[in-house]
């Protein structure tokens, strides 16, 4: 749930930032329709958590949206930037979903007592 959320987040972010940063026409194309992209598989994800195959679509999305980042011309370097770093972000939550953060921190945390603050 938490995964969904936040690649909702990012997708409606990446929509947004077609229109309030400076973009050329390719890549506010590339953003909204890679925003939709990150919406619809981020969901196809959620729908079906046996199949762990489905976040490599995202992973999949967020390479189309870094080489656009890398090969299209850009309006500033800045809009480069960002679409590079929602790329990083949408990637880094397919390979390492929260659940997993959240899984890890609980096996190597259980069981310890708390630090006296």
């Amino acid at each position: 749930m938490i995964a969904l959320l936040l690649n909702q987040l990012l997708a409606v972010w990446l929509f947004i930032s077609a229109f309030v940063l400076p973009h050329t026409t390719a890549t506010a194309w590339s953003s909204m329709l890679s925003a939709a992209a990150v919406s619809a598989v981020a969901f196809l994800a959620f729908v079906s958590p046996g199949r762990p195959g489905v976040r490599w679509l995202m992973v999949v999305v967020a390479a189309w949206l870094l080489m656009g980042a890398m090969v299209m011309p850009h309006a500033s370097m800045g809009t480069a930037f960002h679409d590079v770093a929602v790329a990083v972000a949408l990637a880094a939550l397919a390979l390492f979903p929260p659940a997993h953060w959240l899984s890890h921190w609980r096996q190597e945390h259980e069981g310890h007592p708390r630090a006296a603050g």
